[in-house]
């Protein structure tokens, strides 16, 4: 994913970079979602949106950076391939679910402003999840399903260790690498 210093963005969002699975997963990623086919790398959100201007960004980013040095890095593994019941997302399920939900609170709980995903969903209803394809068609999604099965090794054998959130920003309809946000006390000033 390319690093930019641009400050015309739109938006930026807080994720879990899931390098380990990107030339498994980032070609569905790339033909099924919109972010994907805009440079996103495989991921898990952690903030959506973080800031919708520099200034938003520039406000925030320090109490991020202090959030973040009290969240020791830690390991992800997917448990299974799933799919949302009401709408057309397959996605990798973390078998540690519990413990990123955790994770993701605590920094939406740092930013009570910030409402997730603009208000459609509460605290409550995220569930920490890589989105694989979105697609209206079961059929497209069962194939896509059984390719990710073929893969060796399979993206749900993959474990991932995470000592870093990435801010991404969206301009021009691209996502870019902003900044890296190390976990622990280790990584922040």
């Amino acid at each position: 994913m390319e690093q930019t210093n641009r400050t015309d963005f739109h938006l930026v969002d807080i994720i879990i970079p899931l390098n380990s699975i990107i030339d498994s997963i980032q070609p569905y990623r790339e033909k099924y979602t919109n972010s994907g086919s805009c440079g996103l790398t495989p991921h898990i959100t952690v903030v959506h949106p973080f800031a919708k201007s520099i200034t938003d960004y520039q406000s925030r980013i320090e109490s991020l950076k202090k959030l973040c040095s009290d969240i020791s890095p830690f390991s992800i593994s997917f448990s299974s391939i799933s799919r949302f019941k009401d709408n057309g997302v397959l996605f990798l399920k973390p078998a540690n679910e519990e413990e990123i939900t955790k994770i993701i609170k605590k920094v939406y709980n740092g930013f009570p402003d910030i409402n997730p995903y603009n208000g459609r969903f509460t605290l409550d209803q995220i569930k920490p999840h890589c989105t694989i394809a979105i697609s209206d068609s079961g059929k497209t999604l069962n194939e896509v399903e059984e390719n990710l099965f073929s893969l060796k090794p399979d993206p749900i054998s993959i474990e991932e260790e995470v000592s870093e959130f990435w801010c991404v920003v969206k301009a021009s309809e691209q996502y870019y690498l902003y900044e890296k946000i190390k976990l622990g006390s280790e990584g922040n000033p």
